[in-house]
Formats: structure tokens, sequence, C-alpha cells
């Protein structure tokens, strides 16, 4: 593993070669509040990478800054800032992470078990579990293909949402 003393470094880092090979191919953000180069109108997670967001960590996508996600995008802490996700040749797996709603707002692509939560603060949840524990959500809305991993109690002000397009499972003993 090698170890990088700024995002700049990590960034750079990854990105391809000539041939299109980058020569990282896994990059994990650890610390609080990581800020992207607020310089950079487009930042590239190229294809064949994975980019962690660890637990605990927040990644900042300032104003005008646009992360493009060709690879795949792996959400254990959090996504904020002003900025936007272009995932729309990527994966985005939100782990038990939160992207805040000035983010999400924009996503495309392929998003795997991902549960939207309106709430007071815009979060944005990778499971019914943790979505009904969020004290401020009054709407829960299923997006995509989700599976419950156990038994979720949703309070009687909290209103479940399950668009035609999406399937919630509840398996068996659940």
């Amino acid at each position: 593993k090698e170890t990088y003393g700024s995002i700049e470094e990590a960034l750079e880092a990854m990105q391809p070669d000539e041939n299109g090979v980058s020569g990282v191919t896994n990059v994990t953000i650890l610390g609080d509040n990581v800020t992207l180069p607020a310089d950079s109108e487009e930042i590239v997670i190229p294809e064949g990478v994975k980019f962690e967001v660890k637990e605990d960590a927040n990644l900042v996508i300032p104003e005008e800054t646009e992360l493009v996600n060709k690879g795949e995008l792996l959400v254990g802490g959090e996504i904020s800032g002003d900025g936007t996700i272009d995932n729309s040749d990527g994966t985005i797996d939100m782990g038990n992470g939160a992207i805040k709603s000035e983010i999400a707002e924009g996503k495309e692509g392929t998003l795997k078990d991902l549960v939207l939560v309106e709430t007071g603060d815009g979060n944005y949840f990778t499971s019914l579990e943790e979505a009904v524990k969020d004290s401020n959500a009054n709407e829960v809305t299923v997006m995509g293909d989700v599976s419950l991993k156990e038994n979720v109690v949703i309070p009687e002000d909290v209103t479940l949402i399950i668009p035609e397009d999406a399937t919630l499972t509840v398996p068996e003993g659940i």
C-alpha cells in the first residue's frame, strides 16, 4: 500500500498513463473533512479504480467541482459539499455511508442497494434499517432493489414509498 501526503497526490497517482492504465487500483479516504481541490472543474475516478470513503471520514466536493466516477465509489463515511457526482459510467456502493442531498440530487447511473430518505438535513442511506433511525425522516423512498437484513419497525409518523421501478424484498424469517 502506498500512502500519500495529500488528496492531490492520491488523485494524480490514480490517473491513467498514456496506455489508459492506472497505476493505482485502490484509493482510501481516511481523514475527517478531506476536500477535493476547488481549482479542478472535473476529477475522474478511472475505470478499474476503487475510491473508498471510510467510516468516520468525510469527503467534501467543493462548488464548481464535479467528481466523475468511472470506477467504483465505496461510501462508508459521508460525501458532502456543493459539488456534483457524475456516476453515469461507474457504480456507487453506499455501504453504511451517506451522501448529502446537495450532491445526490444530480446523480445518475448504477446504484447498489440505495434507500433515499427525505430528511431535514437531506441524507441518503444504504439500508431501510439505517434510514428509519434518522430522527428527522418523515418519508423513506426505496430506490432500486433493496433487501431487508433485519427486522424493521417503520415509525407511525414515517411514510414508506416504494415506486413502481423499485423492489423491497423481505426474506423469510424477517
